[in-house]
């Protein structure tokens, strides 16, 4: 009978295969149980929801700050949030379930912040904390800084705010923010006050420019802009609805120049230089 015997080489290289492949296995499985046994935490951000409402400069309106659940098995037990300057009539809504209170600055009658504290939002639900507020008379975002206490005494603070040209949702705990866009006159009251002015503008050399502004206005406040709203020309107060003056322009004026008159921070009337 012939007796074979064991080759111990190939035994040696076969076992090495065996544990790369079980080290492989384990590794694979590490990398797919361990997101789910780590701590979870909230992949939504806390928000601004305005429900259809638009936020416009020197306007009224509610802003809800939406706060998403923040650590597993943690609640959420108060939420601050900082108002913006320029920000007035502010009053926090009355949420079920929570009692809410108003931070002053040192004046004693400007509103630093509002919160909402003695309440519970269980990690699986959200909630909406409205404020009535009066919006800036400047156009340009707003940013609700937000900080989230949690039941077991941490913070989530909602408070980057993004520098220019920056995504927020590039930011790991952005701001809640509200963009606060500029007034517009409603097409029938456009067409009313355009109807009540005459407005002509000429040349007086390079830069001078001869006024004719006759208007049913009496006694109101104007600006008149140079081509855009960022170039104030000459402002002032009608007389008896009348303006005729030549002011000089600190830039030389283009062919396409235009002058932009405002009445009570709208646009009543335009004209091109001739």
């Amino acid at each position: 009978m012939e007796l074979k015997i064991p080759n111990q080489q190939g035994d040696k290289i076969m076992n090495k295969k065996l544990m790369s492949v079980k080290l492989s296995i384990a590794l694979i499985l590490t990398a797919v149980v361990m997101p789910l046994v780590q701590p979870q935490i909230a992949s939504a951000h806390a928000t601004v929801q305005l429900y259809g409402s638009t936020a416009t400069q020197n306007g009224y309106g509610h802003v809800f700050i939406r706060v998403p659940h923040a650590k597993e098995n943690l609640s959420t037990v108060k939420v601050e949030v900082a108002i913006p300057e320029g920000v007035t009539g502010v009053k926090p809504q009355q949420v079920g379930g929570w009692k809410e209170s108003r931070v002053l600055s040192e004046d004693g009658k400007t509103i630093k912040s509002v919160i909402w504290s003695e309440g519970n939002l269980p990690d699986t639900s959200f909630q909406d904390f409205g404020i009535s507020v009066k919006y800036p008379n400047t156009p340009g975002t707003l940013y609700f800084k937000t900080v989230q206490t949690l039941s077991d005494g941490s913070e989530i603070s909602w408070v980057n705010i993004p520098a220019p040209g920056q995504d927020s949702h590039s930011l790991e705990y952005p701001a809640p923010s509200v963009m606060v866009t500029e007034e517009k006159a409603t097409h029938h009251e456009a067409h009313k006050d355009s109807a009540k002015v005459k407005f002509e503008a000429t040349r007086e050399g390079s830069r001078g420019i001869k006024i004719h502004f006759h208007s049913e206005m009496k006694n109101e406040s104007y600006v008149i802009y140079l081509n855009s709203t960022k170039n104030v020309l000459t402002k002032g107060k009608l007389q008896d609805g009348m303006l005729m003056r030549t002011v000089s322009s600190k830039s030389s004026l283009g062919k396409n120049t235009e002058l932009l008159f405002y009445i009570k921070g709208k646009e009543v009337a335009r004209a091109s230089l001739k």
